[in-house]
């Protein structure tokens, strides 16, 4: 037969799975029976006929704890750190403050003002990046307000040096109001040239091309009449460099040039 954990006198069949006898068990209510635990060393607080509490609640994984107070956090609060009490609490405009009381660095709370808790504030707005122009690299404005060159069309002496270029998106073909089809057409349009041969210095060919190009000592980019191969040629790369004979150049900015 059994006996008692404490006393060690035998204990009846209907004790045998509590260990402990009638007389040093617990013995008070806990609204669903006679609490069977040692008596003094059960551990509940109060014993109340409504109550119902575990003698060994189980332990909540990753429970957290108020960084401030040590209260236990609820699951509304896991991702913030600190229970209600010890929170800000003040209106947001999207929501409530939920940064320590006192500590949350945000100036005002006003419905209009939304602001990040992690930013310093300097009391200094950060001056904006100015956009700079691929076009005539200069800053301030981008290729559809670049007003280089300001004229829509120049003559080029012979012997000129120019380098292939590629040119901005912005530049698309289809923004020109040129007749016919293809850059060649925008440069014969503007220019009001009849040049059919290559600008190229030693070139006889034909000139089916308006080639992007940037002159040497100026900004922005230009168009020239070349042949296919010299405008073409895999081996006329971005930046090459190459000697024209006299020739008329037009601006590549179809808004200035067309709508002139």
């Amino acid at each position: 037969m059994a006996k008692c954990k404490k006393c060690r006198k035998p204990i009846k069949a209907v004790n045998e799975r509590y260990g402990f006898c009638s007389d040093c068990q617990c013995g008070k209510n806990l609204g669903r029976g006679k609490c069977r635990k040692e008596a003094g060393k059960c551990g509940i607080v109060s014993h109340m006929s409504n109550l119902k509490i575990h003698h060994a609640p189980k332990k909540i994984k990753n429970q957290l704890t108020c960084k401030k107070c040590g209260k236990t956090i609820g699951n509304v609060n896991r991702i913030y750190g600190f229970c209600s009490t010890c929170q800000c609490g003040k209106d947001m405009g999207s929501g409530k403050c939920r940064k320590e009381a006192g500590k949350c660095g945000v100036k005002a709370h006003t419905s209009g003002y939304k602001s990040s808790h992690n930013s310093k504030k300097t009391g200094k707005k950060k001056a904006a990046k100015k956009r700079t122009c691929i076009a005539c690299e200069n800053a301030g404005h981008g290729p559809m307000d670049c007003g280089t060159p300001r004229n829509k069309s120049g003559r080029l002496e012979s012997g000129s040096v120019v380098s292939h270029e590629g040119h901005p998106s912005e530049w698309r073909l289809s923004l020109c109001k040129c007749p016919g089809n293809g850059w060649i057409n925008h440069w014969r349009s503007v220019s009001g040239s009849r040049q059919k041969k290559c600008a190229e210095k030693s070139c006889s060919e034909n000139a089916n091309d308006g080639a992007h190009v940037r002159i040497k000592g100026r900004k922005g980019i230009f168009i020239i009449p070349l042949c296919t191969s010299h405008n073409r040629n895999w081996q006329q790369k971005r930046g090459t460099e190459f000697e024209v004979k006299a020739t008329t150049w037009v601006s590549a900015n179809p808004h200035r040039s067309c709508r002139l």
